[in-house]
């Protein structure tokens, strides 16, 4: 769609289409061919579609421009939303709340009912409200409101909530971790790496994104070494066996895993800001042992195997005391 000057002042819209054609030229070589058509008034005042030259040409690469990105790749060119699955889900839960929301509205405003008074009572029209009272000579007459249980009210709560866990489960789904591919290889099915759809969307876009700059710099006669790259984060996993905390500080008191390996564990997990500084962490921290400001669960974690506020290894004879036998 472009927009074009019609007449002195007015504008109009006029609808193209550029058709890319991957051809040899006169030398044999290949090159990318551009038709651009547009619609054309007929004698019959219809619309017919031909090309136009004038707006049409050759360029000088021997490819044509176009980088897909497949999320969830069907066919060469094709695919399918990878969140269709969340986008019915958000449909079915804004009809779930409409309709919670009239069955709430409904539900809150009581019906009035009466019962056992004659034409004679209260005169001919009664009046409801304030500062209004209402007589009857009949011993059976009975005035009241009917209101809802607000069972189903409940229920549709529940079910809302269980509607919402699914769609925080369907939206969380492309980051957990699976297995990769094995292969007929001991090797390969020993370093299988596991990843998420994720960081498959991630490196497909890198990808793309650097044969879009090699194709950019061919364009102006450069090689591809001299385009540069891009890099994508892809650190988006989120694995069911996912070591926890009180885990990884066992880990770290049994002399498996370093403090360090720990607070990078929890950046990249977002437990920690990005700008969090190990190094000044750990200045902290000593200093707060040596003030004795950090908890004895601290001192261990800082100097495992000494016992708190000694100095002394944990299980190591004091001074004074003899070594046992």
């Amino acid at each position: 769609m472009s927009v074009e000057a019609d007449g002195e002042w007015g504008e109009k819209t006029v609808c193209r289409v550029r058709v890319l054609d991957l051809k040899a030229d006169a030398d044999g070589e290949p090159r990318c061919f551009f038709t651009v058509w547009e619609p054309v008034k007929d004698a019959k005042g219809g619309e017919d579609w031909r090309p136009n030259s004038d707006l049409s040409g050759t360029m000088s690469i021997g490819f044509i421009p176009l980088f897909p990105v497949y999320t969830k790749r069907t066919d060469f060119m094709a695919g399918k939303p990878p969140l269709a699955d969340l986008a019915d889900l958000n449909c079915l839960h804004w009809q779930k709340w409409s309709d919670a929301n009239q069955i709430e509205h409904v539900a809150s405003v009581p019906i009035l009912f009466w019962s056992g008074f004659t034409d004679g009572d209260s005169g001919a029209v009664m009046e409801i409200g304030p500062n209004k009272m209402l007589k009857s000579t009949s011993e059976s007459a009975r005035l009241g409101f009917v209101e809802h249980s607000g069972a189903a009210i409940g229920a549709n709560r529940e079910s809302l909530k269980d509607l919402e866990d699914r769609m925080a489960k369907a939206a969380l789904d492309p980051m957990v971790t699976r297995p990769g591919n094995m292969t007929a290889t001991a090797t390969s099915v020993d370093t299988a790496k596991a990843s998420c759809p994720l960081q498959s969307w991630a490196w497909g876009l890198q990808d793309s994104l650097e044969r879009m700059l090699q194709y950019m710099g061919a364009w102006v006669g450069k090689k591809p070494e001299e385009c540069g790259g891009v890099n994508v984060n892809s650190d988006f996993g989120l694995s069911i066996t996912d070591m926890t905390l009180a885990e990884m500080t066992q880990a770290y008191q049994a002399g498996l895993l370093s403090r360090q390996t720990i607070w990078a564990e929890l950046q990249r997990r977002g437990r920690l800001s990005d700008d969090f500084d190990a190094e000044a962490e750990m200045d902290r921290l000593m200093t707060e042992a040596r003030d004795g400001t950090i908890q004895s669960a601290g001192t261990r974690f800082l100097n495992p195997g000494r016992a708190p506020g000694t100095g002394q290894t944990a299980g190591a004879p004091q001074p004074g005391q003899g070594e046992v036998a």
